[in-house]
């Protein structure tokens, strides 16, 4: 069964494209490597100001009394803060893999 030309001329069109695409993102310089500078600017930025103030006002709220060491009040503030870092999604832009980013 012949080939038809036009399937022919189709096939090599798509396989082209394929090669020079390739050939083209491999061209791509690569991205200079961030400075851990950047990536703390990066992190500061993917932080809003509205959940800090949040955060601030929780903390200072009248049922921790203070948050004193070794007190309920000190406990019930540090289960808050374990909690909402269980809840924070990791962070592409954070500054080592452990730490995460609370959004």
């Amino acid at each position: 069964m012949p080939v038809r030309p036009r399937l022919v001329r189709i096939a090599f069109a798509l396989l082209l494209s394929l090669l020079l695409g390739a050939q083209a993102a491999a061209q791509r310089p690569a991205a200079p490597p961030q400075t851990p500078e950047d990536k703390l600017v990066a992190a500061m930025h993917g932080i809003s100001s509205h959940t800090i103030l949040d955060w601030v006002k929780e903390m200072v709220a009248d049922k921790y009394e203070g948050r004193l060491t070794g007190t309920p009040s000190y406990d019930a503030s540090a289960a808050w803060a374990a909690a909402t870092s269980s809840r924070a999604t990791p962070s592409r832009t954070s500054t080592s893999p452990g730490r995460r980013r609370i959004r």
